[in-house]
């Protein structure tokens, strides 16, 4: 390959690793990494011509994330009985992560280079709740649009026609008639064989139909009953709370909706688990809702009369904050639903 010596002096102006003054610490595997891609990026020079900086620097994340924290690493831990890592620093030590453990570290990784990033988590819905299963992207803002980015399958969409970081959104993509077409995609990854060789479609979010979508956090997620003749909802491979768990700009709140609720529910209960923040915890039907504020819950049972609210096929748990876009969550174990007695 012939090299172009003139990048080899090029500066690349990105947030530097601190090097404060004092005893050495040995670096730790995320200063290696935001290290790494600093170089790469570097190579391309100050004013890439085909390429923007930003869309750079989060395809070299991508790569160094697929390639070092691997779900086929972590499937031989899990399967060994060994340790699996919790964090960023532990899933770049280990060599080992699931989706979710990449899009952390990715997010962990592109904050010191300068990256504003959000999740976009699919929750994808069964026949029945225990078919429930997940998947998590990233978005990346830059060129006045977010640009998601697959981390697991090394794939990101890239605008037909355009320029090669002219790059899809999660909404671009789902609005798309050949999505597929459009998704680049690193195929030679052994976990993308091994979960084709199993009959498994990596890119199957593209067009599943019975899916929940959090943008930063903030959606709606469907909650199904798993008994009968008293429902309980409980949250399979699905987030087990409603309202906003962060303040930062990007985040999101959730909202649970129940469906399948008989229009004679005459109250339900909260397994509360915990809550924080501040606010008042709304439940919603077709017609009127309820309040209950942050004050009247602790940790157990509570219960909500529905005797004031119109129902119809669902209801709808939210948090409504003391002040837009301050944290007011509550965690819940299950919600169970109480009909009212047969007429006699």
């Amino acid at each position: 390959m012939r090299t172009n010596m003139l990048l080899l002096s090029a500066v690349l102006i990105l947030p530097n690793v601190s090097h404060a003054a004092g005893p050495k610490h040995p670096v730790s595997q995320l200063d290696k990494a935001v290290e790494t891609i600093r170089r790469q990026v570097e190579w391309f020079g100050p004013h890439p011509e085909k390429y923007s900086r930003h869309f750079l620097i989060s395809v070299a994340t991508m790569n160094l994330v697929q390639s070092r924290v691997s779900p086929l690493n972590y499937a031989l831990l899990h399967k060994a009985q060994q340790t699996l890592p919790r964090n960023p620093e532990e899933c770049l030590s280990q060599r080992a992560g699931i989706c979710g453990n990449q899009v952390l570290t990715f997010i962990a990784i592109g904050k010191r280079l300068g990256l504003r990033t959000r999740t976009v988590e699919f929750y994808m819905r069964g026949e029945q709740p225990q078919q429930n299963h997940s998947h998590i992207c990233v978005e990346v803002f830059f060129e006045d649009g977010w640009r998601l980015f697959d981390v697991t399958w090394g794939t990101y969409y890239r605008r037909a026609a355009g320029r090669v970081d002219d790059l899809l959104s999660w909404t671009q993509v789902k609005q798309s008639t050949n999505a597929r077409k459009l998704a680049v995609s690193n195929r030679s990854d052994l976990w993308w064989q091994q979960t084709v060789a199993a009959g498994v479609d990596p890119l199957e979010y593209i067009d599943a139909q019975a899916m929940d979508v959090l943008l930063g956090r903030g959606g709606t997620i469907h909650l199904t009953s798993t008994t009968a003749p008293q429902p309980l909802y409980v949250p399979t491979h699905q987030p087990n709370y409603v309202g906003r768990n962060s303040d930062e700009p990007d985040r999101g709140a959730i909202t649970c909706r129940l469906v399948q609720v008989a229009s004679n529910c005459k109250s339900l209960t909260i397994d509360v688990l915990g809550l924080a923040g501040s606010g008042q915890l709304q439940v919603r039907g077709k017609v009127g809702s309820v309040l209950v504020a942050f004050d009247g819950i602790k940790p157990g049972r509570l219960q909500v009369d529905l005797s004031q609210i119109q129902i119809d096929n669902s209801l709808e748990l939210s948090v409504r904050p003391t002040q837009p876009g301050e944290v007011g969550y509550v965690v819940f174990r299950n919600i169970a639903l109480q009909r009212a007695p047969a007429a006699p």
